[in-house]
């Protein structure tokens, strides 16, 4: 075992072989919605087991948007993007509210393990309808 300095360094070096391995690890069957503009895009990734200490890691497009920890906050927020884990691990939510066209693309949430336990992966392709000119201020 290692004390809790030890292990948190060696969980960020697992952020950077996470990068390598994201392309290996099987999605959930791609999903695709469509948002009115101005409202809320919600998508919900529910991974099958909570192992051990795990990253959460959302990314938009292939850039990332945000990592989060399992022993971080359970709700982020960054603009109008709101992250959420479930107390029981196993959830993973983001909100983008006052959805516009440059919101539209593809979202991908990746879990990754600390000590056991495979990694996991929802995707979501958001496409947006409605009239761009009504759009909420």
């Amino acid at each position: 075992m290692c004390n809790r300095k030890g292990c948190l360094e060696l969980f960020l070096q697992w952020m950077t072989i996470l990068e390598l391995c994201i392309s290996m690890v099987p999605a959930q069957s791609q999903k695709e919605k469509f948002v009115a503009l101005g409202e809320v895009a919600e998508m919900n990734c529910v991974f099958e087991f909570v192992y051990s200490d795990f990253l959460i890691l959302w990314k938009w497009n292939n850039s990332e948007m945000l990592s989060h920890r399992y022993d971080e906050s359970v709700i982020k927020t960054d603009g109008k993007r709101i992250f959420t884990i479930w107390s029981n691990g196993r959830t993973a939510r983001l909100k983008v509210t006052n959805f516009t066209l440059q919101d539209v693309g593809q979202y991908s949430c990746y879990k990754r393990y600390l000590f056991s336990g495979k990694p996991e992966m929802c995707e979501w392709l958001i496409n947006a309808q409605g009239d761009p000119t009504k759009l909420k201020n």
